[in-house]
């Protein structure tokens, strides 16, 4: 009876409980900065669909309307303010008021809005290059646009030529498509539509 009780329970030394932790921690260490890449290249991802379907809505409303829709950047939602598109978008019908022609001029002046779209994520950038006007776009009646550029997105991995940043390209007819690594480098970095490696400003 008094040997049965002394009997040796198996079970961990504090040595091997040690040494499991620590390959735990060296494990989460290795996982972590991956994760984090994950999320943030979703969260990239994420933001390039929502600003592509923004610009399909503008397209569509303005062949709906047979009018010319602009969309613009915006910081409180009633006018075309800011170059950082990350801070808002707003379409709205322009009928160029206050112009001499009553041209569409990218200029909220009375306009219906016709809708808003709230900022992006925090650290995430989106800039307009090659457009000669980098706040607003405006859509014509047949779909088309008189400029074409693109829509660099990026965030706080970014620098110039950044592997991690996607783009929007938008062509002639208002198409906007993804943009992707298609010169002849192949360096992972996704090219603008003029076919040059796109820059995080």
């Amino acid at each position: 009876m008094k040997y049965a009780l002394m009997k040796k329970f198996p079970g961990f030394t504090l040595i091997e409980l040690l040494v499991v932790m620590s390959i735990a921690i060296i494990l989460a260490s290795v996982a972590v900065p991956s994760f984090d890449d994950t999320i943030k290249n979703r969260r990239l991802s994420s933001t390039t669909m929502d600003l592509l379907g923004e610009f399909e809505y503008a397209r569509s409303e303005a062949v709906k309307r047979n009018f010319p829709v602009t969309i613009c950047a915006t910081t409180d939602n009633l006018t075309c303010n800011t170059k950082s598109w990350e801070s808002g978008r707003l379409v709205f019908i322009d009928d160029g008021a206050g112009t001499p022609a009553n041209q569409a001029n990218g200029v909220v002046n009375g306009e219906e809005i016709l809708k808003t779209f709230g900022s992006s994520p925090n650290a995430v950038t989106i800039r307009s290059t090659i457009f000669n006007a980098s706040n607003y776009l405006v859509f014509y009646e047949d779909g088309s646009v008189d400029d074409v550029g693109t829509m660099v997105v990026c965030d706080d991995r970014g620098g110039v030529y950044s592997t991690y940043a996607a783009a929007l390209n938008l062509s002639i007819i208002g198409q906007s498509r993804k943009a992707y690594d298609s010169d002849e480098e192949l360096d992972d970095v996704v090219n603008d539509i003029a076919g040059e490696n796109v820059e995080c400003i």
